[in-house]
C-alpha cells in the first residue's frame, strides 16, 4: 500500500486518502485536509472549476508543502496533484489554475492546440524551480515577450499578459 499524499476529512471525521488527481470527488462534504507530501490544488467545483472558468482565489486552496490538519473554506469537489519533479512549466486554461492543464518541459511554439476549448491561449501557470521561461502573446515566439521566473502565477495579470493570450513559450 502506497503512502497517502493528501488526506481529506468529512464532517463525521472519516478520513479519505488520495495520491492522484481526481476531477470529481462526488457528493461527500469535506471539512478538513492534510497534505502528507506533494503539491496540490483543491477546487470548489468538479473538473477543476472548469464550469466557473477557474473562479477566484476563494474557489481554490493551494498546498505546496506538508501541513497539519487544516479546515477547508469550502467542500472540495476536485483535486489536482501537481507534477513538480522536473524543471517544467504547468499551464492552465483558466485563471486560478482552473480547467485543463498541460506540463511543458521544452519549448512549445503553439500552445493553442493544447487548449482548444479555452479561447485563444492559456491564463495561469506555475513555473517550477531552476528554470525561467520566455512567454509570448503570439504563436511561434512572436509578438510581446516577457521573461518569467520560478513561481505561481494564478491570473493573467500575475503572468503579465491579457486573458487567454499566452500562446507560446520556451525556456530562457
Amino acid at each position: 500500500m502506497s503512502q497517502s499524499n493528501l488526506l481529506l476529512f468529512d464532517a463525521n471525521g472519516l478520513k479519505y486518502d488520495y495520491d492522484t488527481t481526481k476531477p470529481n470527488l462526488g457528493s461527500t462534504t469535506f471539512t478538513k485536509y492534510q497534505v502528507v507530501n506533494g503539491k496540490w490544488i483543491l477546487y470548489r467545483s468538479i473538473d477543476f472549476n472548469e464550469a466557473i472558468a477557474g473562479g477566484s482565489s476563494s474557489d481554490i486552496v493551494t498546498a505546496d508543502k506538508p501541513t497539519g490538519e487544516l479546515s477547508l473554506p469550502f467542500s472540495v469537489k476536485s483535486i489536482r496533484r501537481l507534477q513538480d519533479s522536473c524543471d517544467s512549466s504547468t499551464v492552465f486554461a483558466h485563471s486560478y489554475y482552473g480547467g485543463h492543464e498541460k506540463v511543458y518541459t521544452s519549448a512549445v511554439p503553439d500552445m493553442c492546440a493544447d487548449f482548444p476549448n479555452s479561447g485563444q491561449g492559456a491564463s495561469s501557470l506555475i513555473i517550477w524551480p531552476n528554470k525561467s521561461w520566455n512567454l509570448y502573446n503570439q504563436k511561434y515566439y512572436e509578438g510581446g515577450e516577457k521573461n518569467a521566473k520560478s513561481g505561481w502565477y494564478p491570473t493573467p495579470s500575475a503572468v503579465g499578459f491579457p486573458n487567454d493570450s499566452l500562446k507560446s513559450m520556451r525556456p530562457a
